[in-house]
């Protein structure tokens, strides 16, 4: 983010803040989605009144919150639409919490409280989504991205995604970082995040630790012998269902090798896309000082933020939908896996 972004950016926080304050004493009352125009709501919040609300319905969360404060003996209650509002306000930009607590008419600690908690809940909810998204995988899915893959140029006519490895920075007294291995489907869905690892391990290392390939050789081979399968950066073994570039020399701009690479690094953009977009959306992730390993759930911010990409996408489509002239899966769709294993632990 340039100087000047970040400048206009914190000049629009202190403006809300003066604002909020002045309705505040004036009015004395809480904080009420509907004070919000859907314009604002999605400046501040990432979606407009009415998605939100669809998001709140479809995660199938209660009307309420009770959140237990430090001392474990006493216990608030928010309304969810409060405690959403709260979460997408921290991620949207790295404001402080006591700049936060003018818009929202809550103490610091109850807004750390209220926050974290509820990254740790979607966390919980949706980790099974997150690591395998299985509603992307059935077979129409997959022959439906192959061919779109394929008639945007690439040599190869049975991919279905993309996988790659995201570095994010985090707080030490000298730069650290943090590791994520993604793939992503060519309707701009991260189907599959992998728990961080230390920033220097190679990409490699994260898909055996990921166990990737097991599942990959469950869930993109079929019985008639059609196979699909992901395509990743030169880090990336080739297996029988993932494919890498060829290796060539530096100045070959001309060989069959070469060209396929070509072909299949424009395509391949996507995925690239999809961690822009999320950092874009959410830029608490690009603020590692806040990114505190030990002190907070550092790894379960960079998964929800994720999931919330992946809303977005599912309510107002992207980059990728458009690039590859595919529908992306509803709301609906995309969290009932998470759903049904939340429920079936209930």
């Amino acid at each position: 983010m340039s100087e000047y972004m970040h400048a206009l950016a914190e000049f629009g926080i202190q403006q809300e803040i003066l604002e909020r304050r002045h309705m505040n004493r004036r009015e004395h009352r809480p904080f009420n989605l509907d004070d919000y125009t859907n314009e604002k709501c999605e400046s501040n919040f990432r979606f407009n009144k009415t998605q939100l609300r669809t998001i709140i319905y479809a995660m199938e969360l209660p009307s309420h919150f009770v959140f237990c404060a430090d001392d474990t003996k006493h216990h608030f209650q928010v309304s969810t639409e409060e405690a959403m509002a709260i979460c997408l306000r921290r991620l949207a930009y790295p404001a402080h919490f006591e700049d936060l607590g003018h818009i929202f008419c809550q103490t610091t600690t109850t807004l750390s409280i209220i926050f974290n908690t509820m990254i740790e809940y979607l966390f919980a909810k949706y980790k099974s989504t997150l690591n395998f998204a299985e509603s992307q995988f059935t077979r129409d899915h997959l022959q439906l991205f192959a061919n779109a893959i394929a008639q945007k140029g690439a040599p190869i006519s049975n991919v279905a995604g993309f996988i790659d490895g995201t570095v994010r920075g985090i707080c030490r007294p000298y730069k650290h970082a943090l590791k994520y291995q993604a793939m992503t489907t060519l309707d701009g869905i991260t189907a599959h995040l992998f728990s961080p690892i230390c920033g220097t391990h190679h990409d490699g290392f994260i898909l055996t630790e990921a166990k990737l390939l097991e599942t990959l050789e469950d869930k993109l081979n079929f019985d008639d012998g059609c196979h699909f399968v992901l395509y990743g950066d030169p880090a990336y073994r080739h297996h029988q269902n993932l494919v890498a570039p060829f290796v060539v020399l530096e100045n070959d701009r001309t060989s069959r090798e070469s060209l396929y690479n070509q072909k299949m690094s424009k395509v391949r953009v996507a995925v690239e896309w999809e961690f822009g977009r999320t950092v874009n959306l959410f830029a608490f992730l690009d603020y590692h000082k806040d990114q505190k390993v030990w002190l907070s759930p550092v790894g379960a911010y960079y998964f929800v933020t994720v999931l919330f990409k992946n809303i977005k996408i599912c309510l107002r489509g992207g980059q990728a939908c458009k690039y590859f002239g595919i529908d992306p899966p509803t709301i609906h769709e995309y969290l009932e896996h998470g759903n049904h294993v939340f429920r079936e632990q209930q």
